[in-house]
């Protein structure tokens, strides 16, 4: 069991009775024997095989490895605390249900049904490191749960939810306790946001002493930056959110956009960079770019409604009747890429939005991406290299057609070849957008008997990415290079790893589509910026990553802008300005 003592947490095997009628003697890792009262407990693991002290010492060591080899997103609990509240915030969870979500990522949806048991949902029991390690971050969460206490109760009683029976190993007399584990109970919204607002203020607070006290467990790097990115986005133009109100209220601003720059302006030193090193560069936008950003956005909102049309007059850009499917995680607003199929032509087509045609008309948010370089961390939304407005407006739309650069390519399925190859500019229609935890069940083949109805999918969704998960495997059989970052674990955070499936699929489409605009543009004599991550660990002349992050990074936008100039002659960069800007884009940290 794992229960709290002295304010920490501790693991122990219940060996006898208290006492009193609510006390229990437990044995620590250490062999030490401790009396504790049941509400001291957390949860309950059951029984091990072997619960040996040097056999726990080495599940210690294990899960200490694994918890430093975790990054602050891997181990932030909001996502899962999002999953947990859409189930029912009166329902408590424990280690055993933050293990699935952690290791089990694509079991996890299925797990919180409820009218699921856990041989329906295909979940393994978590093992002993895998449980030791979500008991520390859960209890080390001081943002989204509460811990409450368990309690014993009547023996009549245990057939309760969550009660369990616990006999000690003396088999005369069996002392008997029936306990209804405690867990932890979920925070209400409201609760959570004044919760992160209260953090962030003393965060705030030590920041602009010198930070000499900041720890780490006051706010992780990744909270403060989403916190930031919230920051941001309401100076940009966003709604104001809950969260945002509370951190206004608390920090005794006023709830308004000046109230959300005077925050972010205190955090900076008189040069103008933040006091903690390797944070993203919280400047707010000026008023510049964020006009810019909203005429933008206006600007593509009309052009939306008249692609359709220009498309059918067109005789040189291809409209595709087959929507595109963008596998991404839960919530992101930002598409950058996708792949559909043609069944005309019998090709894959991976498309990338088109950012570059839009935005090289706006020397002021060239500018502001410029000088950010690149959005820190993932869609899943950090600061980012453009106003939040701007980057809503060029992302892929789920409701209106799409301007693409498209790489098409004819594969044999049999040896998972590429026969042939294109490159040019066309049309898509709204993207149809994939969860990657739906995307890996499809793929594992739970519904495989079931249709589309099970996740809301349409059958010829569900049948496409089938279809893409079992030609990327005979690509990447084909092409091990292909599967570089698939196959080596240690390039890969847990969290990857768990998307595995999914991963594959995207990470081998987008390094196709590098490879071939790549080549596509030195065969067109176009010069080619080309950082340092986006070639090939092993074999630097290789080029996993070439314009497919433009809503993220200052580089891709470059490298569209070299593809145009490769398509159909617009001005690209020369040879020097490409070196310059490669110099630049490495010289430091965003």
């Amino acid at each position: 069991m794992e229960f709290v003592d002295k304010g920490k947490l501790q693991i122990g095997s219940a060996i006898g009775k208290g006492g009193t009628a609510s006390n229990i003697v437990v044995r620590q890792l250490n062999n030490v024997t401790l009396t504790i009262d049941c509400g001291q407990i957390v949860s309950i693991w059951g029984a091990f095989p072997n619960d040996d002290e040097l056999v726990w010492a080495e599940v210690v060591r294990n899960a200490t490895k694994l918890l430093n080899d975790m990054s602050d997103e891997d181990r932030s609990l909001k996502e899962f605390w999002k999953l947990c509240s859409q189930r029912s915030t009166a329902i408590p969870v424990d280690s055993t249900d933050l293990a699935i979500y952690l290791f089990q990522r694509q079991k996890f949806r299925r797990w919180l049904n409820p009218n699921l048991s856990g041989a329906d949902c295909h979940v393994f029991i978590p093992t002993p490191v895998q449980r030791f390690v979500s008991a520390v971050i859960l209890f080390d969460d001081v943002i989204h749960f509460k811990r409450r206490p368990s309690s014993c109760i009547q023996l009549d009683s245990a057939s309760n939810d969550n009660c369990k029976i616990f006999r000690s190993r003396e088999e005369v007399p069996p002392h008997v306790h029936v306990v209804k584990e405690g867990g932890y109970s979920i925070c209400h919204e409201s609760v959570v946001n004044t919760r992160s607002a209260t953090m962030f203020a003393k965060y705030c607070r030590l920041m602009v002493c010198g930070g000499q006290n900041y720890n780490n467990s006051i706010l992780s790097d990744y909270e403060v930056n989403k916190i930031i990115f919230e920051l941001e986005s309401f100076i940009a133009g966003s709604p104001c959110s809950g969260l945002i109100t509370s951190l206004l209220s608390c920090m005794r601003e006023p709830i308004s956009i000046e109230g959300a720059k005077n925050i972010l302006l205190a955090l900076k030193k008189p040069g103008g960079t933040l006091h903690k090193a390797g944070t993203t560069d919280c400047t707010a936008w000026t008023n510049a770019a964020v006009q810019a950003a909203k005429q933008l956005s206006l600007k593509i909102g009309q052009h939306r409604l008249n692609i359709k049309d220009m498309a059918l007059n067109s005789d040189t850009i291809p409209i595709h009747k087959h929507f595109p499917i963008a596998i991404d995680v839960e919530g992101t607003s930002l598409l950058d890429d996708a792949f559909s199929f043609s069944r005309d032509t019998n090709e894959i087509l991976i498309h990338v939005s088109d950012v570059y045609k839009f935005l090289r008309e706006e020397p002021v948010l060239l500018s502001a991406a410029k000088q950010r370089k690149r959005s820190i961390s993932t869609s899943s939304g950090l600061s980012h290299v453009l106003p939040i407005v701007a980057l809503k407006a060029l992302s892929l739309s789920r409701e209106d057609y799409n301007e693409v650069l498209t790489v098409a390519l004819t594969i044999e399925f049999l040896s998972g070849q590429v026969q042939s190859r294109r490159v040019f500019h066309s049309i898509v229609g709204p993207v149809s957008t994939v969860n990657i935890n739906t995307a890996n069940e499809i793929l594992v083949g739970f519904d495989h008997n079931i249709g589309g109805g099970q996740h809301g999918l349409s059958d010829n969704l569900n049948n496409d990415i089938r279809d893409m998960g079992l030609i990327c495997e005979k690509l990447c059989e084909a092409n091990p290079w292909l599967d570089y970052k698939y196959t080596n674990t240690k390039k890969m955070s847990s969290r990857s790893r768990n998307h595995h499936g999914s991963f594959r699929i995207i990470n081998t489409l987008l390094t196709l589509y590098s490879y071939y605009v790549h080549e596509f543009c030195l065969n067109s004599g176009v010069a080619t910026p080309v950082a340092w991550e986006n070639r090939d660990g092993l074999d630097l002349k290789r080029v996993r990553r070439f314009g497919t992050s433009p809503l993220r990074s200052w580089m891709s936008i470059l490298q569209q802008q070299q593809i145009r100039s490769a398509l159909n002659g617009d001005r690209g960069l020369t040879r020097a300005e490409c070196a310059a800007a490669v110099r630049f884009y490495a010289s430091a940290k965003r």
